[in-house]
């Protein structure tokens, strides 16, 4: 199957917004004590799938990465700029990280 620039491009994209949504969910979860642990494994298990979605085209290795670092800037100003509790805030995005970067150490 050929795949064409328009739809790599649309497609990281659209995982781009999933990233930025997802982070705005786990974000407004931490300010709950039962539902931060939740954010947190979903901010790991979420980020997962983003990767693993995007090696779904033939990109640089690089590229793969490009939501979750979308992820990871709104992660970080949606934290730092509504002073979230730093132990929660920093938790989650260590877990999102580690689930971002785990499909792709494996993918080697």
């Amino acid at each position: 199957m050929v795949r064409t620039r328009g739809e790599v491009v649309g497609a990281y994209v659209w995982l781009s917004a999933g990233a930025a949504a997802s982070a705005l969910l786990e974000v407004a979860s931490l300010d709950s004590l039962p539902a931060a642990p939740i954010a947190v494994t979903a901010a790991a298990l979420f980020n997962s799938v983003l990767t693993r979605t995007a090696a779904l085209w033939p990109v640089p290795r690089a590229a793969l990465f490009i939501p979750l670092a979308v992820w990871l800037a709104s992660a970080v100003a949606m934290c730092f700029g509504n002073n979230i509790r730093a132990v929660s805030a920093a938790t989650l995005l260590v877990a999102g990280m580690a689930g971002g970067v785990w499909p792709a150490q494996r993918r080697r």
